[in-house]
Order: structure tokens, then C-alpha cells, then sequence
């Protein structure tokens, strides 16, 4: 199987080529990785944004599975261009959609948590929540996914992405497409991917303090913020707490357990502590 994954030099696309190029089941995938602003070995270099041009990289290599990484997802720089944003967040996904109906590829889209106005149920949100983004890089992340579910004959699947408490937890989202990519049956169009452990900023730093051995005195400004902080110049709100519910993937029997925090980030500062 032919798979082409935009956005391949980032956290996310690099971790997901490596995932497929390194299956363990051995199945044996042609991944090509496309990249813009980052290029280098094994790196296909195209601007998205581009329509010719990926019109013509999709006549030429025929894919039968296409997933999209690329986006313009730092919420401050969305703020700041909106139009460059929502040509690569909107425009972009919506060519592609076209593109998947005219060759016949199926697609992939990755999606983000951001698309929901950050209050969160208990137990997180549902795929079928009703999403409400409350700034501008969500707003257009929504949009893209709209373009997916409204325009794919061929959609694979949709994945909300939610934040990770470290880059290995990110590995059950990985083994999630590539399970996608092979699953027989019919999939739902939109699956949850996040992590099952909630951890705010006030106790992540928290963690760190016990992990570093400080002192009492070396973290008396750690205090609680009840209320979302001021913004400075350029920023914009961050929804305060997204939390998406892994049930819909649990469902499908893909396991949705990741590295324990503490145990994940003693082991690494033990290991580079003592090397």
C-alpha cells in the first residue's frame, strides 16, 4: 500500500512515518513523506498550497492512503496571518478532499482538540460532542474537518488530536492509523485520540518539583491559577480544558494506554543525569 503523509517533518508526521516504516506486523507499506519547510533525506519537498503542483504529485504517485499532518497549528500565528492560515488549513484540506474523490485515495485527516470551547464533560469529550472553537486556529481546523466529512467519498477517518503528556504517548495515535489504514470494517468517521490521564500545568510542574528534588523554597511561586492568565500582546485564549474521550477507539479494540508521566520522565533524567 501506497501512503503519502503531509506534515512529515514534524513531531507528529515524523513519528507516524516512522510507525509505518517500522511495522512490526511487517506489512510491508511504500510511505512517502512530504515536507515544505523542512526539507532533508527521505523528505518529498511541495508547497501545499500549491494546487498545480499537488495535483501532478498525486497524478504521478497514485496513492491509496493519504494522511494530513501539515497545518498551521501555533494559535498566536494564526491570529496574526488569517489568511495564510486558513489557506493552509482550509483551502489546502479542501483540495485535497477533491483530489481523494477524483484519484480515489482514501483519506486521513488529523484534527485537533482545539475544535471544542474547553468545557469539557466529565470523562472528556465524545466524537459526536457539538464542537465550538473559540479562536481562530480552531475555527479553521473545524472547517477543514467539515470539508473531509462533507466532501470524502473515500474518508477514512477523522482524528481529533489531543495534547500528550510526553512524545512517547503518542504512540498509541500512531499505532491508531496504522491500524485504520489495514481495518476491514467500516470505521466511524471521527475517533478521539488523547491521553487518559489528566494533567494541568500547575500539577505537571508540580511532578517536575518532587522529580528535581527541590527544595520548599525553590518552588514557593508554584501557585494555583483559578482564572485563565491575562494575555500579553499577540496572543490569543487557549481553551481551558479539552479532554477528549478515547471511548469510540477503545471500541474498535486499539489499546489506548500510554507511558506513565512520572515514571516516563524519571527514567529520562536518569538517564541523562548519569550519562
Amino acid at each position: 500500500m501506497k501512503i503519502l503523509i503531509s506534515g512529515a517533518s514534524g513531531l507528529l508526521g515524523r513519528a507516524i512515518v516512522d510507525r509505518f516504516k517500522n511495522d512490526e506486523n511487517g506489512r510491508g507499506h511504500q510511505v512517502i513523506s512530504l515536507s515544505f519547510t523542512r526539507s532533508g533525506p527521505g523528505l518529498e519537498k511541495i508547497d501545499l498550497r500549491d494546487e498545480q503542483s499537488v495535483s501532478n504529485l498525486i497524478h504521478d504517485l497514485k496513492p491509496d492512503v493519504f494522511i494530513h499532518c501539515a497545518a498551521e497549528r501555533r494559535p498566536d500565528v494564526a491570529e496574526r496571518d488569517p489568511t495564510g492560515t486558513e489557506k493552509l488549513n482550509v483551502r489546502v484540506t479542501e483540495h485535497l478532499a477533491e483530489l481523494s474523490n477524483q484519484f480515489g485515495f482514501k483519506m486521513i485527516y488529523i484534527c485537533t482538540d482545539y475544535v471544542f470551547d474547553g468545557n469539557a464533560p466529565m470523562g472528556g469529550y465524545d466524537v459526536d460532542a457539538t464542537p465550538n472553537p473559540t479562536n481562530f486556529y480552531g475555527k479553521t481546523k473545524l472547517a477543514g474537518e467539515q470539508a473531509m466529512l462533507n466532501t470524502v467519498v473515500n474518508l477514512l477517518e477523522v482524528f481529533r488530536y489531543g495534547k500528550a503528556e510526553t512524545n512517547n504517548e503518542s504512540d498509541y495515535v500512531l499505532t491508531a492509523n496504522v491500524n485504520c489504514v489495514e481495518f476491514q470494517d467500516p470505521l466511524p468517521p471521527i475517533l478521539h485520540c488523547s491521553s487518559e490521564k489528566e494533567y494541568t500545568k500547575y500539577k505537571i510542574s508540580l511532578e517536575f518539583a518532587k522529580l528535581l528534588k527541590l527544595s520548599e523554597a525553590e518552588t514557593k511561586n508554584l501557585i494555583p491559577q483559578p482564572e485563565p492568565p491575562k494575555l500579553a500582546q499577540g496572543e490569543t485564549m487557549r481553551p481551558r480544558d479539552c479532554r477528549l474521550s478515547n471511548r469510540a477507539l477503545s471500541s474498535l479494540g486499539i489499546s489506548v494506554q500510554h507511558a506513565d508521566f512520572i515514571d516516563w520522565w524519571s527514567a529520562y533524567l536518569h538517564t541523562n543525569q548519569s550519562g
